[in-house]
């Protein structure tokens, strides 16, 4: 792709008023102008001769400079496409029905991401949805998005009982949704955005999806796909907590 500065040379430009001049017949009629000018004794229709070659030329250059700026905002609009990557931080993991479990290992499960997103551009923009499938030795598994993150309760550490039996330690976190909040307020440069998302991937042993490979996918307002979690690393590492309710 080539910069954007490249498209508004002052060659290139002078390239453009040549052909504008010459393409829009300004160049013939402010020759034959021009040339007027000299042959006839008339001051004042020297005077125009002269006003309408001049006209002819400003019009060439007129032509060449919106050509050259409406090009120039078209590469400027290539480079600043929005640009959205993340990183899961947590994952809860639990089974979307106890009964599929009976008899077989594999089922629909639910997972809660708590995902870290930001803006490697300079063009803000919202979200319109978010994605995810999931790659484990069964191969890749599709998820449907629930939302409603906000209507769940995460246990924040590990209860545990006193003397007199009471729980203690024990606390609950009601999680923000990312798509709700992303939907409103646009995702800028430098201002990383933090929520939970919702999904039941379909058709997975429960085991495999601690180690799965997940991706993540956003589409921005302008229809744009990204990879908020990129297939080719694997974002479950040392720094995401993973937390399987089934265990």
């Amino acid at each position: 792709m080539s910069s954007p500065k490249k498209a508004a040379t002052p060659s290139r430009f002078l390239r453009e008023v040549v052909t504008s001049w010459i393409g829009a017949l300004g160049g013939i009629l402010s020759i034959v102008f021009t040339v007027s000018a000299f042959y006839v004794s008339n001051r004042t229709q020297r005077a125009l001769y002269v006003v309408l070659a001049f006209a002819a030329v400003l019009w060439a250059a007129y032509s060449a400079w919106s050509r050259t700026f409406d090009e120039l905002e078209a590469e400027l609009a290539k480079h600043t496409n929005p640009i959205l990557r993340g990183e899961i931080e947590e994952l809860y993991i639990s089974v979307y029905s106890p009964e599929q479990l009976q008899g077989s290992d594999i089922c629909d499960i639910v997972v809660l991401l708590k995902v870290v997103l930001y803006n490697d551009s300079e063009c803000s923009t919202t979200t319109r949805a978010y994605g995810l499938t999931v790659k484990d030795a069964d191969g890749t598994h599709n998820a449907n998005y629930l939302g409603e993150a906000e209507n769940c309760l995460i246990e924040l550490g590990r209860p545990y009982q006193d003397s007199s039996g009471e729980l203690i330690g024990s606390k609950t976190e009601r999680p923000n949704d990312l798509l709700t909040d992303t939907a409103i307020r646009p995702i800028v440069r430098g201002v990383h955005r933090v929520g939970w998302l919702r999904f039941k991937v379909l058709g997975m042993n429960p085991a495999s999806a601690e180690t799965g490979l997940y991706c993540l996918t956003a589409i921005d307002s302008f229809g744009i796909n990204h990879d908020v979690v990129c297939k080719d690393r694997p974002p479950l590492g040392k720094g995401t907590s993973v937390h399987n309710l089934n265990a």
